[in-house]
Protein backbone atom coordinates (compact mmCIF):
# COMPACT_ATOMS: atom_id res chain seq x y z
CA UNK A 1 0.00 0.00 0.00
CA UNK A 2 1.48 3.48 -0.89
CA UNK A 3 2.17 5.71 1.83
CA UNK A 4 0.15 8.91 2.19
CA UNK A 5 2.18 12.21 0.69
CA UNK A 6 2.12 14.34 3.26
CA UNK A 7 2.32 18.27 3.34
CA UNK A 8 4.45 20.43 2.05
CA UNK A 9 6.47 18.67 -0.84
CA UNK A 10 9.15 20.74 -2.46
CA UNK A 11 7.09 22.86 -4.77
CA UNK A 12 5.03 23.84 -1.49
CA UNK A 13 8.24 24.22 0.61
CA UNK A 14 9.48 26.82 -1.62
CA UNK A 15 5.86 28.66 -1.68
CA UNK A 16 6.22 28.93 1.88
CA UNK A 17 9.49 30.26 1.99
CA UNK A 18 8.35 32.79 -0.35
CA UNK A 19 5.63 33.96 1.62
CA UNK A 20 7.64 34.46 4.54
CA UNK A 21 10.22 36.41 2.69
CA UNK A 22 7.69 38.64 1.22
CA UNK A 23 5.88 38.69 4.84
CA UNK A 24 9.18 39.42 6.39
CA UNK A 25 9.89 42.62 3.35
CA UNK A 26 6.33 43.89 4.26
CA UNK A 27 6.51 44.09 7.88
CA UNK A 28 10.05 46.00 7.70
CA UNK A 29 8.84 48.28 4.76
CA UNK A 30 7.08 50.21 7.55
CA UNK A 31 9.40 50.35 10.14
CA UNK A 32 11.96 51.49 7.31
CA UNK A 33 9.23 54.50 6.55
CA UNK A 34 8.72 55.14 10.67
CA UNK A 35 13.01 54.92 10.56
CA UNK A 36 13.10 57.62 8.03
CA UNK A 37 10.06 59.92 9.01
CA UNK A 38 11.05 59.93 12.94
CA UNK A 39 14.96 59.74 12.33
CA UNK A 40 14.65 55.94 14.01
CA UNK A 41 17.16 53.38 13.96
CA UNK A 42 14.82 50.59 14.43
CA UNK A 43 15.76 48.12 11.45
CA UNK A 44 19.05 48.12 12.92
CA UNK A 45 18.08 47.01 16.22
CA UNK A 46 18.27 43.11 16.01
CA UNK A 47 15.00 42.91 18.73
CA UNK A 48 12.82 44.89 16.18
CA UNK A 49 13.88 42.47 13.19
CA UNK A 50 13.60 39.50 15.53
CA UNK A 51 10.03 40.03 16.21
CA UNK A 52 10.23 40.93 12.33
CA UNK A 53 10.91 37.63 11.58
CA UNK A 54 9.01 35.69 14.40
CA UNK A 55 6.15 37.29 12.93
CA UNK A 56 6.15 36.63 9.52
CA UNK A 57 7.87 32.66 10.41
CA UNK A 58 4.79 32.27 13.06
CA UNK A 59 2.56 33.08 10.00
CA UNK A 60 3.66 31.08 7.70
CA UNK A 61 3.90 27.44 10.44
CA UNK A 62 0.43 28.55 11.19
CA UNK A 63 -0.74 28.16 7.55
CA UNK A 64 1.63 24.96 7.17
CA UNK A 65 0.37 23.44 9.95
CA UNK A 66 -3.11 23.71 9.03
CA UNK A 67 -2.59 22.62 5.51
CA UNK A 68 -0.38 19.80 7.11
CA UNK A 69 -3.79 18.51 8.86
CA UNK A 70 -1.58 16.22 10.83
CA UNK A 71 -2.03 17.13 15.25
CA UNK A 72 0.76 19.06 15.69
CA UNK A 73 2.71 16.69 18.01
CA UNK A 74 3.98 14.57 14.70
CA UNK A 75 4.63 18.47 12.39
CA UNK A 76 6.43 19.39 15.46
CA UNK A 77 7.86 16.48 17.05
CA UNK A 78 9.28 17.39 21.06
CA UNK A 79 9.84 13.84 22.45
CA UNK A 80 12.03 13.95 24.97
CA UNK A 81 15.61 12.30 24.54
CA UNK A 82 18.16 10.99 26.52
CA UNK A 83 19.95 13.48 28.37
CA UNK A 84 23.55 11.85 27.72
CA UNK A 85 23.14 13.33 24.22
CA UNK A 86 23.80 16.68 25.41
CA UNK A 87 27.65 16.02 25.75
CA UNK A 88 28.21 14.97 21.83
CA UNK A 89 25.60 18.16 20.93
CA UNK A 90 28.01 20.13 22.52
CA UNK A 91 31.27 18.61 21.36
CA UNK A 92 29.20 18.55 17.59
CA UNK A 93 28.05 22.16 17.79
CA UNK A 94 31.59 23.63 19.31
CA UNK A 95 33.45 21.85 16.49
CA UNK A 96 30.90 22.78 13.95
CA UNK A 97 31.36 26.29 14.58
CA UNK A 98 34.97 26.43 14.37
CA UNK A 99 35.58 24.50 11.26
CA UNK A 100 32.79 26.47 9.82
CA UNK A 101 33.92 29.69 10.55
CA UNK A 102 37.32 28.48 8.29
CA UNK A 103 34.82 27.84 5.79
CA UNK A 104 33.83 31.16 5.59
CA UNK A 105 37.11 32.46 6.20
CA UNK A 106 37.98 30.44 2.94
CA UNK A 107 34.39 32.03 1.58
CA UNK A 108 35.19 35.29 2.00
CA UNK A 109 38.90 35.29 0.16
CA UNK A 110 37.32 33.77 -3.16
CA UNK A 111 34.13 36.24 -2.73
CA UNK A 112 34.49 38.92 -0.60
CA UNK A 113 31.69 40.36 1.07
CA UNK A 114 30.49 43.83 0.81
CA UNK A 115 30.82 46.40 3.45
CA UNK A 116 27.54 46.97 3.96
CA UNK A 117 26.81 43.02 4.84
CA UNK A 118 29.95 42.71 6.54
CA UNK A 119 28.45 45.71 8.84
CA UNK A 120 25.26 44.02 9.53
CA UNK A 121 26.82 40.76 10.78
CA UNK A 122 29.17 42.48 12.15
CA UNK A 123 26.40 44.76 14.21
CA UNK A 124 25.09 41.93 15.04
CA UNK A 125 27.77 39.45 16.07
CA UNK A 126 29.03 41.88 18.27
CA UNK A 127 25.96 43.04 19.60
CA UNK A 128 26.66 46.80 19.06
CA UNK A 129 23.10 47.78 18.99
CA UNK A 130 21.65 45.48 21.89
CA UNK A 131 23.29 43.08 23.50
CA UNK A 132 19.73 41.29 25.03
CA UNK A 133 18.53 42.04 21.14
CA UNK A 134 21.13 40.29 19.48
CA UNK A 135 20.59 37.24 22.15
CA UNK A 136 17.06 37.31 21.09
CA UNK A 137 17.25 37.54 17.52
CA UNK A 138 20.37 34.96 17.66
CA UNK A 139 19.53 32.21 20.25
CA UNK A 140 15.45 32.32 20.53
CA UNK A 141 13.66 33.64 17.33
CA UNK A 142 16.03 32.48 14.84
CA UNK A 143 16.32 28.55 16.35
CA UNK A 144 12.57 28.89 17.10
CA UNK A 145 11.29 29.36 14.00
CA UNK A 146 13.73 27.87 11.62
CA UNK A 147 13.65 23.98 13.08
CA UNK A 148 10.23 24.30 13.51
CA UNK A 149 10.08 25.28 9.87
CA UNK A 150 12.93 23.33 8.19
CA UNK A 151 12.66 20.12 10.66
CA UNK A 152 9.85 19.97 11.50
CA UNK A 153 6.89 20.75 9.05
CA UNK A 154 9.19 20.98 5.82
CA UNK A 155 10.63 17.21 7.16
CA UNK A 156 7.24 15.96 8.05
CA UNK A 157 6.20 16.50 4.34
CA UNK A 158 9.62 15.43 3.02
CA UNK A 159 10.08 11.55 4.62
CA UNK A 160 6.32 10.74 3.56
CA UNK A 161 7.65 11.56 -0.61
CA UNK A 162 11.46 10.79 -0.68
CA UNK A 163 14.27 8.83 0.80
CA UNK A 164 15.93 9.75 4.72
CA UNK A 165 19.18 10.50 2.82
CA UNK A 166 17.48 12.90 0.26
CA UNK A 167 15.14 14.74 2.77
CA UNK A 168 17.75 15.53 4.85
CA UNK A 169 20.30 16.84 1.97
CA UNK A 170 16.97 18.99 0.14
CA UNK A 171 16.12 20.24 3.41
CA UNK A 172 19.49 21.49 4.17
CA UNK A 173 20.33 23.12 1.04
CA UNK A 174 16.41 24.96 1.35
CA UNK A 175 18.18 25.80 5.08
CA UNK A 176 21.00 27.09 3.49
CA UNK A 177 19.44 29.04 0.43
CA UNK A 178 16.32 30.82 3.04
CA UNK A 179 19.59 33.29 4.51
CA UNK A 180 19.29 34.94 1.07
CA UNK A 181 23.19 35.15 0.37
CA UNK A 182 26.21 32.98 -0.99
CA UNK A 183 28.46 33.88 2.85
CA UNK A 184 25.72 32.03 4.42
CA UNK A 185 25.01 29.17 1.83
CA UNK A 186 27.75 26.48 2.83
CA UNK A 187 27.34 27.31 6.76
CA UNK A 188 23.61 27.25 6.66
CA UNK A 189 23.64 24.10 4.11
CA UNK A 190 26.27 22.26 6.66
CA UNK A 191 24.34 22.96 9.97
CA UNK A 192 21.21 21.84 8.43
CA UNK A 193 22.74 18.23 7.59
CA UNK A 194 23.89 17.77 11.10
CA UNK A 195 20.34 19.30 12.21
CA UNK A 196 18.40 17.01 9.96
CA UNK A 197 20.80 14.02 11.16
CA UNK A 198 19.87 14.52 14.58
CA UNK A 199 15.99 14.64 13.50
CA UNK A 200 15.87 11.15 12.00
CA UNK A 201 18.06 9.71 14.86
CA UNK A 202 15.85 10.72 17.86
CA UNK A 203 12.75 11.76 15.52
CA UNK A 204 12.64 14.83 18.28
CA UNK A 205 13.20 18.67 17.29
CA UNK A 206 14.74 19.22 20.81
CA UNK A 207 18.08 18.36 19.85
CA UNK A 208 17.83 20.60 17.13
CA UNK A 209 16.73 23.75 18.82
CA UNK A 210 19.04 23.13 21.59
CA UNK A 211 22.35 22.81 18.76
CA UNK A 212 21.08 25.39 16.71
CA UNK A 213 20.36 27.61 19.77
CA UNK A 214 24.12 26.94 20.73
CA UNK A 215 25.77 27.87 17.34
CA UNK A 216 24.19 30.70 17.09
CA UNK A 217 25.19 31.61 20.99
CA UNK A 218 28.94 30.81 20.07
CA UNK A 219 29.02 33.23 17.50
CA UNK A 220 27.97 36.28 19.45
CA UNK A 221 29.88 35.63 22.83
CA UNK A 222 33.46 34.00 20.69
CA UNK A 223 33.96 38.73 20.40
CA UNK A 224 33.63 38.65 24.45
CA UNK A 225 36.25 35.73 24.82
CA UNK A 226 39.39 37.02 26.39
CA UNK A 227 41.42 34.83 24.14
CA UNK A 228 41.64 36.20 20.94
CA UNK A 229 42.18 33.67 17.74
CA UNK A 230 43.09 35.06 14.75
CA UNK A 231 40.36 34.46 11.65
CA UNK A 232 38.02 33.24 14.50
CA UNK A 233 37.15 36.07 16.93
CA UNK A 234 40.37 38.33 16.52
CA UNK A 235 39.71 41.55 14.57
CA UNK A 236 36.44 42.72 12.96
CA UNK A 237 34.16 41.23 9.90
CA UNK A 238 34.59 44.62 8.20
CA UNK A 239 38.39 44.19 7.95
CA UNK A 240 39.41 44.13 4.05
CA UNK A 241 41.95 41.45 4.70
CA UNK A 242 40.94 38.21 5.80
CA UNK A 243 42.69 36.30 8.49
CA UNK A 244 42.83 32.10 8.85
CA UNK A 245 42.67 30.25 12.10
CA UNK A 246 45.59 28.67 13.49
CA UNK A 247 46.39 24.75 12.51
CA UNK A 248 46.54 24.25 15.71
CA UNK A 249 42.50 25.02 16.15
CA UNK A 250 41.19 24.03 13.11
CA UNK A 251 42.47 20.63 13.93
CA UNK A 252 40.64 20.89 17.76
CA UNK A 253 37.20 21.86 15.83
CA UNK A 254 37.77 18.66 13.63
CA UNK A 255 37.97 16.69 16.63
CA UNK A 256 35.62 17.89 18.81
CA UNK A 257 33.26 17.32 15.47
CA UNK A 258 34.42 13.79 14.78
CA UNK A 259 33.96 13.01 18.48
CA UNK A 260 30.86 14.45 18.83
CA UNK A 261 28.82 13.16 15.65
CA UNK A 262 30.24 9.14 16.84
CA UNK A 263 29.04 9.66 20.10
CA UNK A 264 25.82 11.00 19.12
CA UNK A 265 25.55 7.63 16.73
CA UNK A 266 26.65 5.66 19.55
CA UNK A 267 24.43 7.01 21.78
CA UNK A 268 20.75 7.73 19.85
CA UNK A 269 18.47 4.91 19.29
CA UNK A 270 17.97 4.55 15.41
CA UNK A 271 13.92 4.95 15.11
CA UNK A 272 12.24 3.35 12.82
CA UNK A 273 12.51 3.89 8.95
CA UNK A 274 9.25 6.22 8.19
CA UNK A 275 9.74 7.01 4.63
CA UNK A 276 8.56 6.32 0.61
CA UNK A 277 10.06 3.34 -0.86
CA UNK A 278 13.47 4.27 -1.83
CA UNK A 279 14.72 4.80 1.71
CA UNK A 280 18.09 4.86 2.47
CA UNK A 281 18.43 5.69 5.79
CA UNK A 282 21.51 8.11 7.36
CA UNK A 283 24.07 7.45 9.56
Amino acid sequence: MEQTRRFPGFGQTLLLMLAAICLIVGLTIPVAVADFLFKMKLVEHPGVMGCINLAAFGAVLILGALLAKAPLREVFPMKPVRPALALPLILSVLGAVIVLSEADNWMRTVLPMPQWLAKVFADLIMAKNSFWGALFALAIVAPVTEELFFRGLVMHGFLSRYSVRNSVLISSVLFGLIHLNPWQLISGVALGLLLGWWFVRTRSLLPCLAGHALANSTLLFASFFPLRISGFNAGSPLDRTVEFQPLWFNLLGLALLVAGVWLFAAWSRKPPVETGASNSPVG
